[in-house]
Order: structure tokens, then C-alpha cells, then sequence
């Protein structure tokens, strides 16, 4: 999709589109740069998701692309696969099915209001697609459309 880019002084790219049709992308780094939360008291996006239509297809992808281990739980189309790349940097993330069977890639910004931040979306001209659900004792997710068609999730720990 991009074919390998240099930005002099900051950064080397590329941009590809997996099997399910994902566009993921690729960055070049010595590994002393990693990357991680940029610093700041706004919501930090610190959670990923790849949403594909077959995610037993794309753990089997990611897998033998990166040597990323997957932690795979629940099943059928609520199925979700953690990944650990191993690095111990970086934002985490998980491959789970499409709630939609379209190929999504989503960010996820931890916030302390579900509630609060979905209201905000759309009284900024988006609209919920998700409403608040617990995915597990310890967290909460939603997630909303932005007014560009975008999806984007919300998160909140620690109930």
C-alpha cells in the first residue's frame, strides 16, 4: 500500500494489507527507540485491535510473520487472540473476529468514562457503534464512529 518510505531524521515506514485485507503498517527502528505512551494527562491510546472476518486465518498469519505468541480466548465470532510480540514495549493489542466481517484495524484510548467520552463523540458529529459491556471483571469497552467514517474503541480498568 506504501511501498518502504524515509522520512530523513525521523522515520522509515512502509504500509501493507494482510490476507483479510487489513492495511498494517511497518516500522524500521535500531530498537533503542521504543516506542511506547507519549507522555501527557489526555487518554493515551494504548490498546489495538485487528478485526478480521477468519481471526484463526490471521493468528496463523501474524504468527508466522512476526513469531508474535497469541493467547487465544473465547470462540466462534467473539473469539480474541492477545498477542505478545515478546518486546515488552510498545502499545498491546489483540486479533479478534469483525463484528461487521469487514477486515478493521481499531485503536483503543484508555479513558475514565465510558459513558462521558461516548456522549462526547457524538456531540462532536460521530455516533456509538458499541455501548459500554465489560469484556472481563477488570474491563470495559465501547467504541463509536468518528464523522469521517472511522472506527475507534474506548477502554476503562480497575471497576
Amino acid at each position: 500500500m506504501v511501498p518502504v518510505t524515509t522520512i530523513p531524521d525521523t522515520v522509515t515506514f512502509a504500509i501493507f494489507q494482510d490476507p483479510q485485507g487489513n492495511p498494517v503498517g511497518l516500522v524500521q527502528g535500531d530498537g533503542t527507540q521504543a516506542p511506547g505512551l507519549s507522555p501527557g494527562d489526555n487518554p493515551p491510546v494504548s490498546w489495538f485491535e485487528l478485526q478480521a472476518p477468519d481471526p484463526q486465518a490471521a493468528w496463523d498469519f501474524y504468527r508466522q510473520l512476526f513469531g508474535w505468541r497469541i493467547k487465544v480466548s473465547g470462540d466462534g465470532g467473539s473469539a480474541h487472540g492477545g498477542i505478545d510480540s515478546g518486546a515488552g514495549r510498545g502499545i498491546s493489542g489483540g486479533i479478534g473476529g469483525s463484528q461487521d466481517g469487514q477486515p478493521r484495524v481499531n485503536m483503543y484510548a484508555q479513558v475514565d468514562d465510558l459513558h462521558k467520552y461516548l456522549e462526547r463523540a457524538e456531540a462532536l458529529g460521530g455516533k456509538a457503534l458499541l455501548q459500554p459491556m465489560d469484556v472481563s471483571q477488570e474491563t470495559s469497552i465501547a467504541s463509536f464512529q468518528d464523522p469521517q467514517g472511522t472506527w475507534f474503541g474506548l477502554y476503562r480498568t480497575g471497576h
